[in-house]
């Protein structure tokens, strides 16, 4: 994914999935919250950001995983893989909690 290709992905999951951060964990909702960040950050530029710039590390120290001289293109990848995997995970719960309830 390059950085061109963050824009949309993410700013689509972030506008289905604020609102409802009660469905997720706190660190999926930190996570989630610290790439919507990142991604305002390349939409809307100050100077040419690329994943190695100060100013992007600094927003990467709010995701979990984040260590000091993490590859931060591989973490934010990683992170908004995670997320994905973890709203899919309890959607998924949720559609099958309710079918599997009998029909009255």
């Amino acid at each position: 994914m390059d950085e061109s290709e963050i824009s949309e992905f993410h700013k689509s999951l972030l506008e289905r999935t604020d609102s409802g951060f009660t469905l997720i964990d706190l660190d999926t909702y930190t996570d989630l919250k610290a790439i919507k960040a990142i991604r305002n950050a390349f939409a809307h530029p100050k100077d040419e950001w690329s994943f190695n710039s100060p100013e992007i590390e600094k927003l990467a120290k709010a995701l979990k995983a984040y260590r000091p001289g993490s590859n931060v293109r591989e973490l934010f990848q990683k992170s908004s893989a995670n997320v994905a995997a973890a709203i899919g995970a309890k959607a998924d719960a949720l559609i099958y909690s309710h079918a599997a309830k009998p029909v009255e």
